[in-house]
């Protein structure tokens, strides 16, 4: 799981518009508390909200995807359950 949020860190760093990318959950600072249950929690901070969420090629390879929020997606990305959102840094 940790891998997934690397490769998601290392496209997102390529990006211009990528500022930021916040762990949460088991995936912050607690990670010994990821187990068989856990997913993927966290935050993209951009300068342009709408062009992370209309595609997530991002995000690897993305087997099922369902944008739940005005800011927030829940994807199957190789496997591993992901909830994030992504904002702009004024929000």
């Amino acid at each position: 799981m940790l891998r997934l949020l690397d490769d998601i860190a290392l496209r997102l760093a390529t990006d211009p518009d990528a500022l930021a990318l916040l762990a949460l959950g088991s995936a912050g600072r607690s990670t010994e508390r990821f187990d068989e249950h856990s997913d993927l929690d966290f935050f993209v901070i951009a300068t342009v909200k709408e062009k992370f969420l209309a595609d997530l090629s991002w995000l690897g390879p993305v087997q099922w995807s369902h944008r739940d929020t005005p800011d927030g997606c829940k994807a199957l990305v190789a496997g591993v359950f992901c909830e994030f959102a992504v904002f702009v840094a004024d929000e």
